[in-house]
């Protein structure tokens, strides 16, 4: 139910209700930027300004065709703040939030979002000293029937355009797979020596914020005589951060036939960096393994590692 200080929905003879509609609700998409790079997070907000009681459903979801989308609505919609428009002051109710992560350049249209409202309004002549009755659902059952006058009225928000720039072309590092944001990289061997016919494990941590949800492994250049399998994934993400913060890690298995010394080549991570507009190397050094001679009885490696593993 919406705050009690205003008496807007008090329905005066004469009143024109679309007219009481339009000057006291309202639907406002607004964005926290009008330009960002392709993988920098834009914020959308959907806010419902309203004077008025009803009861709302969103009845037009916007799909954000082209980004990837993060939702970051709190889904309590009786939680409210107070804002001042034009002079006047308005409960404000967040009907959805999210940040958008562009995929492409071009100008990115928002759509807009529709939202369905059944007011109530109270008759002039029932209007007693009572007015905070009215937001009483109890009060309400007490008033005869024609008391409330109910006015169903879809409001549609503007719609807002983005432009989103494509990563530049100047200074793309070899190998730059689209991470945009802030990163750190390490890697590290779980055993630095295990025998033929065992399975390796090789371990790269990505940790930042950007858009980690969207960053695939990084490819590696294994020194002959070594089996890669596919990696592995996981993640533990901050979602409610923008843009998200957290780390994503990439297991390789590896194997090898012969025993030996195995060097892992320094991997290198580039990222664009679009506070700077730069593209920025975080990298580990190499890696050196020992494989040594196979143990006697224990199977060798393959097989079912190949497969991928589903990703959670």
């Amino acid at each position: 139910a919406t705050s009690t200080e205003f008496n807007d929905f008090i329905l005066r003879k004469g009143d024109n209700i679309a007219d009481k509609v339009s000057k006291n609700m309202m639907l406002k998409l607004q964005v926290d930027k009008s330009t960002c790079f392709v993988g920098e997070p834009v914020v959308a907000t959907y806010k419902l300004y309203t004077r008025l009681k009803s009861d709302s459903k969103l009845t037009g979801n916007p799909s954000f065709n082209g980004f990837s989308v993060i939702d970051l609505t709190n889904h309590d919609l009786n939680d409210y703040t107070r804002e001042k428009l034009n002079g006047r002051e308005y409960n404000v109710y967040t009907i959805r939030k999210a940040q958008l992560y562009p995929l492409q350049p071009g100008e990115a249209e928002l759509e807009p979002a529709e939202l369905e409202n059944n007011i109530q309004f109270l008759k002039e002549e029932y209007a007693g000293n009572d007015l905070a009755g009215f937001f009483d659902d109890l009060a309400l059952q007490t008033l005869p029937a024609d008391a409330l006058l109910n006015q169903t009225v879809s409001l549609v928000s503007n719609k807002a355009t983005v432009t989103v720039k494509a990563l530049p072309e100047q200074g793309k590092p070899e190998g730059f797979s689209g991470a945009v944001g802030n990163f750190t990289m390490n890697a590290a061997l779980l055993k630095n020596s295990f025998p033929a016919n065992e399975t390796g494990k090789l371990q790269v941590m990505i940790t930042g914020n950007g858009n980690l949800q969207l960053l695939t492994a990084p490819v590696i250049t294994w020194p002959l005589g070594i089996d890669a399998f596919e990696p592995e994934t996981g993640e533990s993400l901050n979602k409610a951060m923008v843009p998200v913060y957290g780390r994503k890690v990439f297991e390789y298995g590896f194997s090898a036939d012969k025993p030996g010394t195995y060097i892992i080549p320094a991997i290198n991570f580039s990222y664009f960096d679009p506070v700077s507009g730069t593209y920025k190397s975080t990298g580990s050094k190499q890696l050196t393994v020992t494989v040594t001679n196979a143990v006697a009885g224990a199977s060798k490696p393959g097989g079912m590692m190949n497969k991928r593993e589903p990703v959670s």
